[in-house]
């Protein structure tokens, strides 16, 4: 049971890297300092997995301050992003589709 646990914990853990690389990837691409904090969580949530496992149930809890970390930070870029409106890094730009009524024959 116990060899169970710590290959989900792995693979826990590997998930959690996938997605820290995606979340890095986007802020390459976008430069948008939400995708590093997301990506800060997910490294901490792959961390906190590792920990469960090694550490004896006695020292647990530093494991779970550590998930209540990522998911504070997690909160907090949410937070900022709020706070700066939601905004666009510099440097990229929005575009918007064109609009599908304008080119519409009228009738009359």
């Amino acid at each position: 049971m116990e060899m169970a646990k710590a290959m989900l914990a792995g693979a826990i853990m590997a998930v959690a890297w996938a997605i820290l690389v995606f979340f890095l990837r986007f802020w390459r691409k976008t430069g948008d300092r939400l995708f590093v904090f997301f990506a800060a969580a997910f490294l901490l949530l792959g961390i906190e997995r590792i920990i469960i496992v090694v550490l004896s149930s006695d020292h647990r809890s530093f494991g779970y301050l550590i998930r209540l970390f990522a998911f504070l930070l997690i909160l907090f870029a949410i937070l900022d992003k709020n706070r700066r409106g939601g905004k666009a890094a510099a440097g990229t730009s929005q575009s918007k589709a064109p609009d599908r009524d304008s080119k519409r024959p009228t009738l009359g």
